[in-house]
C-alpha cells in the first residue's frame, strides 16, 4: 500500500504533479509518462523519522515559518548582483481556427483497484502523509556559497526561495548535499526514507536528509549569555561522509601577562595545560561535508563553517537603524550576506576561497564555507535556543564592536554592517571573533598617544604589522589570510585518521602556506601556531638588571611575510618573528599634574618610542634551528626569522610593568625594586621643556637598552648595536640554538 506514497509528475504543471495515489489513475503515454523523482527530500531526524514542519500562510511570530536553505555540492553559485533570471514570456500564437470538440465518449466503468480514493484507508489523511508540496522551479540561481535560489531579493539570503509547508522538497539544485534547516545542518547523501505505518508524515524513496545530531537541543545548543563546555565531535559509521562538532571554541596562549607558573615555555616540548588563563574565542558549529565531488583522483571535501546569529536592533535606540523594520531588515540582510562572502572568498575584497591541501598520501582536499543565518522572526526564546551569538546593534558613539568572548553576547556598530573604504567591513572583524579568530592589534587601552599595554589574545601582537596597503582583517577589517584557517587543518589531522596528514593552503596567490602542525593537537583542541608562540620567556630577569618578554612564533608564507614584513619583498619569505616586548609605565612624581604637563608627557613617550622603533626595528634576520644540530626538513627550523622590539606604555604601575619611569624635578638615577627597573628622569624647574625633554629622554632609552641587555650607544650608526649582540636575546627563549645573524 504506502509502497506508492511518492511524489510523481505527468508534466510541469501544478495539476499534474501529485503523490503516485493521485496520479494512478491519470492516462500516460509514451509522450507523457508518470515521472518519479528520486531527488525529492524529505527531512529527518537520526533515526530517519520525518521532522515536524512548521508553516502558516498567515506567519506569526510567535510561531515561525521553517525555512530552509539548500545548498548545491559544489557550494559555489553566482555573484549577489547577478540578475535572477526571469522565466521567458510565451510568444503569442497566431489565431487558427478553433475545430469543433469531438463527442464526449461513453462512460467507461472504473477498475476497481486499491488504489481508487474510494477506499478510506488510502487517503492521504488516513496515511498522515505530508501535503502536496512545491513544484519544481524552471528558474535556477545560486549564492556566492552555493545556496539555491538564495532569497535575498526579499532579504534573507541566507535562506533558499521555496515555499515549504511540509517537510517534503521537491523543488532542488541538481546535486544537493547539504541543507540547513531549524537551526541544524541536514546530511544528503545516501540515506532514503522508507515506509513505516508507526511513523506519522512519511513517504517513501524520498532522498533522506538527516540531521545525525539536533544542534539546538538541550545539552548541545547554549543560549546567548552562557559559554558551553566543550562539544564532542559527531562523527559515527553510519554516516561516514558527515561530521559535525557543535559548539566548537579556539583557544590562545594568553590575553593577561605574565600567566602563572614558570616563566619560560616550550609549546612543542610541553604544551600549556589549559587553566583560567588559556583565552577561549568564537562559538560555531563547525561540519566536514564529504564526497561532494571528485578533482581528478581527489576527493573534494568542504569545511562548512555555520554561524547563527539573532539581532538586537531594539536596546539602544540611538543604532542607525533603531525603530525602522524595513532598515533593520535590509542591515540584515546585506551584512549576512556580505560578511560570508568576505570570509568564504566572493568578494572584491577576497576574491579566492581558501583550500587545505594535503602534502602526502592523502587524496581529500577540503574548501572553506563560511555561512551565516539569522533567525529574525519568532520570540527570544525561540532564537535563543537556535543562536550561537546575540547581537546587539549600538549607536556609532557607544562602546563599539566585539564578540570575542564565548558565551555568545556582542554588539556592532550600524555602519560596521558592511564594508565602507575608510573603515574597512569591520562588521565581518567581529564574525571573525564568532569563529574563533583573534584580535591582532595590541589592546585599545591607548597611554600618552601611543599604544596600550595589551596583546588581546597573540602574545606581544606580531600581527599588528600587517597593516599597510592590504590592511589584514583581525587588524584593520579588509583582507584574509590563511593564517585564520590554519587551526582548520588541526582539526582534520587530530579527528579523522583517513586525514591525518601534513597541510599546506592555498588561497588564490598565497598559494604555499605551511606551518608546522601542533605535536599533541589531538590532546589540546583549538589552537595551532598560527596564534601560539613556539617558545616564550615571560619577564626574562637573567641577569638580574635585565627584563622583558619574548615570544618566538612561526610564520607561513603569505603576504603578510612576503610583502609587508621588513625585507620580505625580496621573494624569500620570512618564516618566524621574534617579538622582544617591554611594559612601560610612566608616572609624573612631584610635578603637577595640569593639562599643560600631560601633553608634555605624552611628547616625552612620543620621543621615547620613536627612539626606540628606529633604533632597534627593521634591523636584524636570524637562521637557527630549535633542535641543534639541524634535522633535514626539521619544523623548528627558522631561515628567515625577524627580530621586532614592542614597546608598550601604560598611565600608571599596573599590568605588570616591565619597568617603571618617572618624571621628577630631581637629577636622573635608576634602581631596581624586586624585578621592575625604575627608571627616574629629571625635569628641572626653570628650564626650557623641550631641552629637558630632550635629557630626559635620552638617558630614559639608555637604561631602557640597559633593561634589553643591549648597547646603550645612542651613536651607534647600526642602531644602538650590532646584530650579533641580538643573540643573547634570542637564546634567552631558544637557549640551545646557534643563530646566525643577518643585518638588513
Amino acid at each position: 500500500m504506502a509502497v506508492f506514497a511518492v511524489f510523481c509528475r505527468l508534466s510541469e504543471k501544478v495539476e499534474d504533479q501529485d503523490f503516485f495515489e493521485g496520479l494512478a489513475l491519470r492516462t500516460t503515454s509514451e509522450d507523457a509518462p508518470l515521472i518519479f523523482s528520486l531527488d525529492d527530500i524529505q527531512l529527518t531526524d537520526k533515526s530517519l523519522k520525518p521532522l515536524d514542519w512548521t508553516y502558516n500562510e498567515a506567519e506569526v511570530d510567535a510561531t515561525p515559518n521553517d525555512r530552509v536553505a539548500v545548498f548545491v555540492n559544489t557550494f559555489v553559485g553566482d555573484a549577489w548582483n547577478a540578475v535572477e533570471p526571469v522565466p521567458p514570456v510565451a510568444p503569442v500564437a497566431p489565431a487558427v481556427p478553433v475545430p469543433p470538440a469531438p463527442p464526449p465518449a461513453p462512460p467507461v466503468a472504473p477498475v476497481a483497484t486499491k488504489w481508487t480514493k474510494a477506499d478510506p484507508a488510502l487517503e492521504r489523511s488516513a496515511l498522515n502523509l505530508p501535503e502536496k508540496p512545491q513544484a519544481p522551479s524552471k528558474e535556477r540561481w545560486h549564492s556566492p556559497q552555493g545556496v539555491y535560489r538564495h532569497d535575498r531579493k526579499n532579504h534573507m539570503p541566507y535562506f533558499s526561495r521555496i515555499v515549504m509547508k511540509t517537510n517534503y522538497l521537491a523543488d532542488t539544485a541538481q546535486w544537493v548535499r547539504l541543507l540547513a534547516a531549524k537551526g541544524n545542518l541536514f546530511d544528503v547523501f545516501d540515506q532514503r526514507v522508507k515506509f513505516d505505518s508507526a511513523r506519522a508524515k512519511t513517504t517513501v524513496g524520498a532522498r533522506a536528509a538527516v540531521a545525525w545530531e539536533d544542534l539546538t537541543a538541550a545539552g548541545i545548543g547554549v543560549a546567548a549569555g552562557t559559554a558551553p563546555p566543550n562539544r564532542a565531535l559527531v562523527k559515527d559509521a553510519k554516516h561516514p561522509y558527515f561530521a559535525v562538532q557543535p559548539y566548537f571554541t579556539n583557544r590562545f596562549f594568553a590575553r593577561d601577562l605574565p600567566r602563572p607558573g614558570t616563566n619560560r615555555y616550550d609549546e612543542w616540548t610541553g604544551a600549556i595545560a589549559e587553566d583560567d588563563g588559556t583565552n577561549k574565542c568564537g562559538r560555531w558549529d563547525l561540519a566536514l561535508i564529504r564526497c561532494c565531488e571528485a578533482d581528478g583522483g581527489m576527493e573534494t571535501t568542504a569545511v562548512f563553517q555555520f554561524h547563527k546569529y539573532t539581532f538586537d536592533f531594539v536596546s539602544d535606540a540611538g543604532s542607525t537603524v533603531a525603530g525602522d523594520p524595513a532598515a533593520q531588515k535590509l542591515w540584515r540582510s546585506d551584512y549576512m550576506a556580505d560578511c560570508a562572502s568576505r570570509w568564504s572568498g566572493n568578494d572584491t575584497h577576497n576574491p579566492d576561497r581558501m583550500w587545505l591541501i594535503p602534502l602526502g598520501a592523502v587524496k581529500s582536499k577540503a574548501q572553506v564555507v563560511n555561512f551565516l543565518q539569522s533567525f529574525e522572526v519568532g520570540t527570544a526564546s525561540n532564537a535563543a535556543s537556535k543562536c550561537h551569538f546575540d547581537i546587539k546593534v549600538v549607536a556609532e558613539a557607544g562602546a563599539g564592536g566585539s564578540w570575542m568572548s564565548n558565551d555568545g553576547k556582542g554588539q556592532c556598530r550600524g555602519v560596521a554592517g558592511r564594508h565602507v573604504v575608510d573603515r574597512g567591513f569591520p562588521g565581518a572583524h567581529e564574525s571573525g571573533h564568532g569563529f574563533g579568530m583573534p584580535d591582532e592589534y595590541p589592546s585599545n587601552e591607548a597611554a600618552f598617544g601611543q599604544q596600550g599595554w595589551g596583546s588581546n589574545h597573540v602574545p606581544g601582537a606580531p600581527f599588528n604589522l600587517d597593516q599597510p596597503a592590504a590592511q589584514a582583517m583581525m587588524v584593520y577589517n579588509k583582507a584574509i589570510r590563511p593564517r585564520y584557517f590554519w587551526g582548520l587543518t588541526e582539526w582534520l589531522r587530530n579527528n579523522f585518521t583517513d586525514l591525518k596528514d601534513n597541510y599546506k593552503i592555498v588561497h588564490g596567490t598565497e598559494n604555499n602556506y605551511q606551518l608546522p602542525h601542533h605535536p599533541t593537537g589531538a590532546a589540546h583542541p583549538g589552537r595551532s601556531f598560527a596564534t601560539w608562540p613556539m617558545a616564550a620567556y615571560t619577564r626574562y630577569h637573567t641577569p638580574a638588571t635585565v627584563i622583558y618578554d619574548a615570544y618566538l612564533m612561526k610564520l607561513g608564507k603569505e603576504t603578510f611575510t612576503t610583502s609587508v614584513l621588513p625585507d620580505a619583498s625580496d621573494g624569500a619569505p620570512v618564516d618566524g618573528i621574534l617579538v622582544v616586548l617591554v611594559n612601560l609605565a610612566l608616572l609624573f612624581e612631584g610635578i603637577a599634574a595640569d593639562p599643560a604637563n600631560a601633553a608634555r608627557r605624552d611628547d616625552f613617550a612620543r620621543r621615547i618610542f620613536q627612539a626606540f622603533d628606529n633604533g632597534l626595528n627593521r634591523k636584524v634576520f636570524a637562521e637557527f634551528n630549535i633542535d641543534n644540530p639541524a634535522v633535514p626538513g626539521d619544523p623548528r627550523k627558522f631561515s628567515k626569522c625577524y627580530v621586532h622590539f614592542v614597546l608598550r606604555f601604560n598611565d600608571a604601575f599596573i599590568n605588570g610593568a616591565h619597568m617603571l619611569v618617572k618624571l621628577r624635578d630631581t637629577a636622573n638615577s635608576t634602581v631596581w625594586g624586586g624585578d621592575v627597573k625604575q627608571i627616574r628622569c629629571q625635569l628641572p624647574a626653570g628650564v626650557a621643556w623641550n631641552a629637558a625633554l630632550t635629557a630626559a629622554s635620552d638617558y630614559a632609552i639608555q637604561e631602557i637598552l640597559k633593561g634589553l641587555g643591549l648597547s646603550d650607544d645612542v651613536t651607534d650608526a647600526n642602531g644602538y648595536t650590532t646584530a650579533d649582540a641580538y643573540i643573547p636575546i634570542l637564546k634567552s627563549v631558544a637557549p640551545g640554538i646557534t643563530p646566525t645573524m643577518t643585518r638588513l
